[in-house]
């Protein structure tokens, strides 16, 4: 018995049925647990199509969508990425694969909500390693990585080769889609924003203080912390390095208070011998 299909390969049009096709055969070669499952060479004639992608979707590990700039709104894709998101197997992964110079802005819902594939190397490249971490047998990094600059050549030449309908362009998109998304945006982005400004404003204030500090200190505000009287603590930005080029020197001199000594109580006889040197 064959073993299941577990990559599913959707398409809509000529020239995404192509590139599908491209994909169906080549895939394998690269990756060789890959089944890709695609309507057009896995339905057979007479088959019911919602049957047969319903039991085909059921083993599904990974699914890709081929777009082209005539078939973002073709109501089949559209039918088979909604059943691709519902797919069974959670770890299951969906990504679409932009063809015809289409790029992630060209997208709407339901499509921009997979992960998108632009048609290039190395973007391929980390399309064909998510694929392979899905699957039940992935091959090392290195192997896959040997194996895709192998066959990426035949793969690049075959699906450049589609010819473009150059008259098919993405759909324009309606002022108010754009302002929705615009708005969606921005509120996702609001909390990082508030939290950026808050920062700001932070910094801002502590060096506000700083600058207020010594621009006290340099005018002579300061209370002098010995004596407890306003006074000036650094004259000037000159004395602020002394005559010696240090701060230390630049520093004022602070004297204590001297105290008043201690005199004798008056009912008390000193006698005049007590400091007499010669008294034995």
């Amino acid at each position: 018995m064959a073993d299941p299909n577990n990559v599913f390969i959707s398409w809509s049009g000529s020239s995404s049925q192509s590139a599908a096709e491209i994909l169906h055969e080549w895939l394998p070669n690269v990756i060789q647990s890959a089944r890709p499952w695609m309507s057009a060479a896995s339905i057979d004639k007479g088959a019911r199509w919602n049957d047969e992608i319903a039991q085909a979707l059921e083993t599904m590990k990974a699914g890709i969508i081929c777009l082209t700039p005539d078939n973002l709104t073709a109501e089949w894709l559209l039918f088979e990425a909604g059943a691709l998101a519902k797919m069974r197997d959670a770890k299951s992964r969906v990504w679409t694969y932009l063809l015809g110079d289409l790029r992630t802005r060209d997208l709407r819902d339901p499509l921009k909500m997979f992960q998108a594939t632009i048609f290039e190397k190395e973007d391929t490249r980390k399309l064909l390693h998510s694929i392979n971490k899905n699957l039940d047998s992935p091959l090392t990094d290195a192997r896959l990585n040997h194996s895709f600059d192998k066959y990426w050549p035949e793969l690049e030449e075959k699906l450049k080769a589609i010819p473009k309908d150059t008259t098919a362009k993405p759909p324009k998109r309606k002022a108010e889609d754009l302002a929705a998304e615009t708005l969606e945006l921005l509120q996702a982005l609001a909390p990082n924003i508030i939290d950026t400004a808050l920062e700001i404003e932070t910094m801002r204030n502590k060096r506000l203080a700083e600058e207020s500090f010594w621009q006290q200190s340099l005018a002579g505000a300061r209370t002098n912390p010995v004596t407890g009287t306003p006074g000036q603590m650094f004259g000037s930005i000159g004395s602020l390095m002394g005559p010696q080029g240090n701060y230390a020197a630049a520093m004022p001199a602070f004297k204590l208070p001297r105290h008043k000594p201690t005199e004798a109580p008056e009912d008390q006889e000193t006698d005049p011998d007590d400091h007499n040197p010669t008294k034995p």
